[in-house]
């Protein structure tokens, strides 16, 4: 249900956006096709980082790779010690993803999910500075 207006109202907004260390947004592409996204951005919990893809690229490692270049990045400035994320309940592939970098549950909340035009049960995760170096190790 995300329309060409959604993705266009989307990229007006981050464009207007005035950069900070923990503040960055990428498309993923391949070859000249828009598969996805991935940002950095700061929220009420601290820098959180998000990230889509459309479902004809599941399952090939591209948000694996993102998600890991992403944090990579973040975590090249001394000061950002910790990043925040979540994934939808039963969303196990996104926790796939982060578990592979060293996130960890914090608890639980309910979030607006565009997508589904409902509120959806969202696992809240968070990865320290001190637990992505002893993953990446």
């Amino acid at each position: 249900p995300y329309e060409l207006s959604d993705a266009e109202e989307f990229v007006e907004r981050v464009s207007q956006r005035q950069r900070t260390a923990d503040d960055a947004v990428y498309a993923i592409t391949k070859d000249t096709s828009f598969l996805g996204v991935i940002s950095v951005a700061p929220q009420r919990r601290g820098p959180n980082i998000g990230y889509w893809l459309g479902e004809p690229y599941w399952g090939q490692g591209l948000m694996t790779e993102a998600v890991g270049a992403g944090v990579h990045e973040f975590f090249m400035q001394p000061v950002n010690q910790s990043l925040i994320s979540g994934f939808f309940r039963g969303n196990q592939a996104s926790w796939s993803i982060q578990r592979k970098f060293g996130f960890e549950v914090t608890g639980e909340s309910t979030i607006m999910c565009v997508a589904r035009n409902a509120e959806i049960a969202n696992v809240e995760t968070e990865l320290s500075r001190q637990r992505f170096e002893e993953v990446k190790s």
